[in-house]
């Protein structure tokens, strides 16, 4: 639509109010639809972390159970191990008993406030 105009010449464009118009209201789409788009988009990512949070209180619970078992005073993330012998690797383990204590893990959508309406120009 916008190159339609644009290859008007300028004594016809400015004729064509009703192109201008709907360019307009196509422009007011968009940006309704971006803000939609990036409203879902947080309400998503605030789902998809107190979902986590749920799955870590859990795996915390059994990491410092598993530390008890094997007499650990320290667990740490294996990515941040330059080596570690397989003996005291506790991530399989610690996801075999995960995948027991949750079978399932409950998903509830967390609403966010939407934003404000912005006022029509």
């Amino acid at each position: 639509l916008q190159a339609t105009i644009a290859s008007l010449p300028a004594d016809k464009r400015a004729g064509r109010t009703d192109l201008q118009k709907r360019v307009q209201a196509l422009r007011v789409n968009e940006e309704k639809y971006q803000r939609e788009e990036s409203y879902k988009q947080r309400e998503l990512q605030e789902t998809q972390q107190s979902t986590l949070r749920l799955i870590n209180v859990e795996l915390q619970n059994i990491l410092t159970q598993i530390a008890k078992e094997k007499r650990a005073s320290l667990i740490i993330d294996k990515s941040l191990a330059d080596f570690a012998s397989a003996s005291i690797n506790v991530t399989d383990l610690s996801i075999e008993r995960l995948n027991q204590k949750m079978r399932t893990v409950p998903v509830q959508r967390q609403r966010i406030e939407r934003p404000k309406a912005r006022p029509s120009k």
